[in-house]
């Protein structure tokens, strides 16, 4: 039935979800025996969606989904870095989105590749990929693409938009910080800087690369890209830039912040260390006072009087005394 996604049978879990476009934002969901079918016809645009997980996905693109054996090893690659290839009218994207499974971090981003010509586009993921989730859910309310340059279009928008809350969250935690080690270092603030300066440097790995790859875009000569779509994908270009820019100003801005960190520890060290200083300097002479006076030997000044020890006693508070208002006088604490 029209617009609606069924599940796909337990044996079919390489298919996430399949269907032929109808032009205007909407699409009937196909399960992966009549994909399979329609997929060699020209039965107008046909979209697959396939888990990478799944051995089944990789028997297919390889023998079924009439795409160059030499595109293929991209497309099932483990590892990829942002990147894009024109090929007989389509191109090969290789894209990193914001990862959402429970406990990933914002640097542990989600790898999506693409395969899109005028007539077939075929998506790969190993996790769950929300910017193509939200394609599919406007498609089934009728409010989705009508062909590839719209559907191209779409996913980046997707993926760039979903990078917005990611990094304003950073930004967030770094004001945090900042506004917490105003007046001296917080004992957790080490840890939490060297976390958010991680991520930064994660998504940045992702984004900059990504960013040269959208701007690529509307130079190719991709035949099926309307001129609106070509505006479309610069103004994208242009807020992933600034995203980017962003991440920039995050880690200068924490670098600054791990300076001023480092100068509170090494200042409380100093202070630390003066501090032993002067109680050295004030327990050394009473040391040696102490010292002499214990020396088994002999001719001791007191030895025999009963008085002995408070004169000493005396001596030591004198000499304690008189350090500790030299100390003063030259303004040493």
């Amino acid at each position: 039935m029209k617009n609606e996604a069924p599940t796909p049978p337990v044996d079919n879990k390489a298919l996430i979800f399949g269907c032929r476009l109808d032009g205007h934002g909407g699409a009937d969901f196909l399960p992966f025996t009549q994909l399979q079918a329609d997929w060699p016809k020209k039965s107008g645009l046909l979209w697959a969606h396939l888990n990478l997980k799944n051995p089944k996905t990789a028997e297919w693109v390889e023998n079924d989904s009439g795409i160059h054996a030499i595109l293929t090893e991209t497309l099932l690659a483990e590892r990829t870095r942002p990147s894009v290839q024109l090929e007989d009218g389509g191109i090969l994207l290789s894209l990193k989105g914001v990862s959402y499974e429970k406990g990933a971090d914002p640097e542990d981003m989600v790898s999506l590749r693409a395969w899109i010509t005028k007539t077939r586009i075929v998506s790969l993921r190993a996790e769950r990929s929300m910017s193509v989730e939200d394609l599919r859910l406007k498609l089934v309310e009728n409010k989705g693409i009508e062909n590839s340059g719209d559907f191209l279009v779409g996913l980046l928008d997707r993926i760039v938009i979903r990078m917005h809350d990611v990094i304003e969250d950073l930004e967030e935690e770094l004001d945090t910080l900042e506004e917490n080690n105003l007046g001296g270092a917080n004992p957790n603030s080490r840890t939490r800087l060297a976390t958010l300066r991680q991520q930064t440097v994660g998504l940045r790995k992702h984004l900059h690369p990504q960013r040269d790859v959208m701007a690529s875009l509307p130079k190719l000569n991709i035949p099926w890209l309307s001129e609106t779509q070509q505006l479309e994908l610069v103004a994208i270009t242009e807020k992933q830039t600034r995203y980017v820019e962003a991440l920039d100003y995050i880690r200068e801005r924490s670098m600054i912040l791990q300076e001023q960190l480092n100068g509170f520890a090494s200042e409380s060290l100093v202070k630390k260390m003066y501090f032993l200083a002067i109680i050295t300097f004030i327990f050394d002479p009473l040391t040696l006072i102490v010292g002499l006076w214990g020396t088994n030997v002999g001719g001791i000044p007191g030895g025999d009087s009963r008085g002995g020890f408070w004169a000493l006693l005396g001596v030591l508070v004198g000499v304690a005394t008189l350090i500790l208002y030299l100390l003063r006088k030259r303004r040493w604490f």
